[in-house]
């Protein structure tokens, strides 16, 4: 649950923030350091709001949180602090707020927290609002052609184009894991958004959707077949068989979202497997797409190509058996999407 909200006004760009919990994307490393600059932010406090708790070291059980004031039952929950922000704010910047969407039907006073729980990005260990980011709609699969990515070190929304984009086209990202069959799409998004996505793979002829539902599912399987390789129930050809299905996959439905990670991915099989040459293949393609889906000044793109170079200088260089995995192909190093 929420513990504090924050609103932060910067050049009339309104921004709400809101505590969450630590979360980690899907991947065999921890290589996550987290495309056009938006609405810049200032947060003050994020990780322990109102210092209600304190994290501490507890004899014989690790660290423990525990509670740096009286709290008492129950505490604001986080519509009632929403509530209050909302009041502080000038009239034009409430009504930027109150015009994005929100679930139909519901009391007034459960606007704000309904706008928050629709509207929100992941702001590294928060949850944020930016209101011209927020008129981004949805798409999935490979009809999407745009990504957000929040950068920590900045306090900066930025978002980047997955493919040309052509003057007058819409500016579409993905507000699901969209590697799904249409039915549970729509059913997800209806549920949670409120809505019924028309986007271009939605949209698709019945045998031309069935088509696609296969390839998405198909992926979605091989992400989890790929993690046995931390279980060492894969061997390193095996782990870097299932990257090469992916992304072929992937080049089918034109999806190619989260590329970037998947090379990074097979350079660490490469890498543990002590087979060096597949492993500077691997991350020169890693730091190609996170390029394209990050920028070119981003942790993830620095590691990459430092890895290129010395990929023996990865702490997981050698911790598994020696093993020629293998590089990408040629096909994937030359993709035109």
């Amino acid at each position: 649950p929420a513990i504090k909200v924050l609103i932060a006004v910067l050049s009339s760009v309104l921004c709400i923030i809101i505590a969450r919990p630590y979360w980690k994307a899907d991947g065999l490393g921890a290589e996550q350091p987290a495309a056009i600059r938006k609405d810049p932010v200032v947060i003050k406090n994020r990780e322990n709001p109102g210092q209600i708790y304190q994290v501490v070291d507890l004899p014989g059980r690790g660290k423990g949180m525990l509670a740096a004031r009286n709290i008492k039952v129950p505490e604001k929950n986080p519509s009632e602090y929403i509530l209050e922000q909302i009041a502080n704010l000038t009239t034009a910047q409430r009504a930027k707020f109150m015009s994005l969407s929100h679930l139909p039907g519901i009391p007034e006073n459960h606007i704000p927290f309904s706008i928050m729980q629709t509207n929100a990005f992941a702001a590294g260990e928060s949850m944020a609002i930016f209101p011209e980011a927020a008129r981004l709609n949805h798409a999935c699969a490979g009809a999407f052609n745009v990504v957000y990515n929040w950068r920590e070190d900045e306090e900066t929304l930025y978002v980047h184009a997955l493919h040309n984009i052509r003057a007058g086209d819409e500016l579409l990202t993905t507000y699901i894991d969209s590697k799904k069959p249409r039915a549970e799409r729509q059913q997800y998004l209806k549920e949670n958004y409120h809505f019924e996505c028309d986007c271009a793979v939605c949209t698709l002829p019945d045998e031309q959707s069935k088509e696609s539902d296969r390839r998405l599912s198909t992926m979605a399987n091989l992400y989890g077949q790929l993690k046995a390789w931390n279980e060492k129930t894969l061997n390193g050809a095996e782990a870097i068989a299932i990257v090469k299905k992916i992304w072929e996959l992937g080049e089918e439905e034109r999806y190619v979202s989260e590329r970037g990670q998947l090379a990074a991915d097979a350079a660490i099989v490469a890498t543990a497997h002590s087979d060096l040459e597949a492993a500077s293949e691997w991350r020169a393609l890693a730091a190609k797409w996170f390029t394209r889906e990050l920028g070119k000044d981003t942790p993830q793109v620095f590691l990459n190509r430092k890895w290129t170079a010395e990929p023996d200088s990865h702490p997981v260089f050698g911790r598994r058996a020696e093993e020629k995995v293998g590089g990408p192909s040629e096909a994937m190093k030359n993709s035109k999407l």
